[in-house]
């Protein structure tokens, strides 16, 4: 059993290494390669003088580029919400970066807002205005908004209570505490329970499939609680003894079989 039990922990080891280090920071580099590649969707994909779609129900048009970067004549349709639909007018538009998220900064210009129910409109003038260009390619629009893997472990024990997440959905810290501290432990239980089950030598081929088939369905089962008690943390803070119990008594009752034989 050794050697299994050294596999074990070796894959108990890398789901920490990524659950802890590996994920949150490749996440993390990935929304910034993202925006990155956002604020420069204005610059190459849209040309001069045309109206070009940059994603469901958004469309832009650029009169012309000036050296330096500045944008003149800018025109923005937004039509991605069923409710109503925006029009943005500028007489001229930069791409700025602000902290991890990219704006398009509109100068000069005019917000129409149409409401499709009521079919009312409304005009707001601006002397200047940040288009987030976070809103393309499935982004929220909300340049503070995180999704949960990409929360620091150390934000875990002592977070931020200016955090934008924080404030709006504290649950969000707790529930990935419990979830990413545990997945060490889970990926040690499947390995060990496999063992027990299917460790001793087996002659017949019949009970030996029987034997792997109820295997299967017991690993699958206490994951599936797992992942359950996981889900329901948000509304029952409580059953994090369970998002620990469980993993911990199946480790420990096939440690003592491997030590009893009982």
């Amino acid at each position: 059993a050794r050697p299994f039990l050294w596999l074990a922990g070796l894959m108990a080891a890398l789901s920490y290494f990524l659950a802890l280090y590996g994920g949150p920071h490749s996440l993390t580099k990935m929304r910034q390669t993202v925006n990155e590649m956002r604020a420069d969707l204005i610059s190459v994909v849209v040309k001069d003088g045309e109206f070009q779609n940059v994603g469901s129900g958004l469309m832009f048009r650029i009169a012309a580029r000036l050296p330096g970067g500045e944008l003149k004549g800018v025109f923005i349709t937004d039509a991605r919400d069923e409710n109503e639909h925006l029009t943005y007018l500028a007489d001229s538009g930069t791409i700025s970066k602000i902290g991890d998220d990219a704006f398009l900064v509109l100068r000069q210009g005019q917000v129409q807002r149409l409401t499709l129910k009521t079919n009312n409109s409304s005009f707001i003038d601006f002397d200047s205005y940040a288009f987030n260009l976070s809103s393309f390619s499935g982004g929220t629009g909300n340049g503070k908004s995180r999704s949960r893997g990409e929360i620091r472990t150390s934000e875990l024990f002592s977070p931020d209570p200016a955090d934008e997440m924080f404030k709006r959905a504290p649950h969000r810290f707790r529930v990935e505490f419990h979830t990413r501290f545990t997945s060490g432990l889970y990926a040690f239980m499947v390995a060990i329970v496999i063992l027990v089950c299917l460790g001793n030598p087996q002659s017949h081929r019949q009970g030996l499939a029987v034997l792997t088939t109820s295997t299967v369905i017991l690993v699958i089962a206490l994951r599936g609680a797992g992942i359950m008690v996981e889900n329901n943390l948000k509304a029952t803070p409580i059953l994090w003894i369970a998002v620990w119990a469980i993993p911990l008594f199946a480790i420990g009752n096939s440690l003592r079989i491997l030590a009893t034989d009982k």
